[in-house]
């Protein structure tokens, strides 16, 4: 008879409509300092990396959206330097939602290596510091400042030497005792173990 449609067909075709209708999916760089210029989305658990979805770059800060059939998806995001940051399973369930590329999600071997670059930096900085402290004691008969060394020539700029793994970028401690003493310090040693130099005998190579 026309005009009469079965609940079993009115509940497949509403079926069939919740399956393909595609869920927005903004994906945000909260990265400090690196851009994003890589996106792949794929079905959990599937064997294939699939495309790059990501046309431009993403700043810190900004983001792009992608739209897909409600599911789980494995989500990996690629920074400029390499470093990778994977999300499993994520979930679309039909909704618009956002993902935020955090530090936290870069894999370990990449957050290894940067660790241990950026310790090298600092300790090289340190070091660059340190005979500078030693310069302007000879010269001056006492060590000085960060500030004062740039004054008197020993350093090329006050905002040259940062530790790397400091989001505050505050510049390294910088300490005196008397007209000869001084230590030279990593800001964020406590949480790096990037160590300290103490009138010329680096903590490291102290043993400590």
């Amino acid at each position: 008879m026309k005009g009469i449609v079965s609940v079993s067909t009115l509940s497949c075709v509403a079926l069939f409509l919740s399956c393909s209708r595609e869920t927005p999916l903004e994906i945000r760089n909260r990265l400090d300092g690196y851009l994003i210029t890589e996106i792949y989305i794929t079905r959990a658990g599937s064997a294939e990396s699939g495309p790059d979805l990501l046309l431009d770059s993403l700043a810190p800060g900004a983001s792009d959206t992608f739209a897909f059939p409600a599911g789980s998806y494995d989500i990996l995001a690629v920074d400029d330097e390499g470093g990778r940051y994977a999300c499993r399973a994520f979930p679309l369930s039909g909704e618009s939602m956002t993902l935020s590329v955090l530090p936290d999600a870069l894999d370990e071997a990449t957050r290894a290596v940067r660790a241990e670059a950026a310790e090298a930096a600092c300790r090289a900085d340190m070091r660059c510091l340190a005979v500078a402290e030693a310069m302007m004691t000879a010269a001056g008969g006492r060590p000085g400042t960060q500030a004062e060394m740039v004054e008197a020539g020993f350093l090329p700029g006050d905002d040259a030497f940062r530790c790397p793994s400091d989001p505050s970028g505050s510049g390294y401690a910088i300490s005196t005792v008397g007209d000869s003493s001084y230590t030279v310090a990593c800001p964020v040693s406590e949480l790096t173990g990037h160590g300290s130099i103490t009138d010329g005998v680096a903590s490291w190579d102290a043993g400590e």
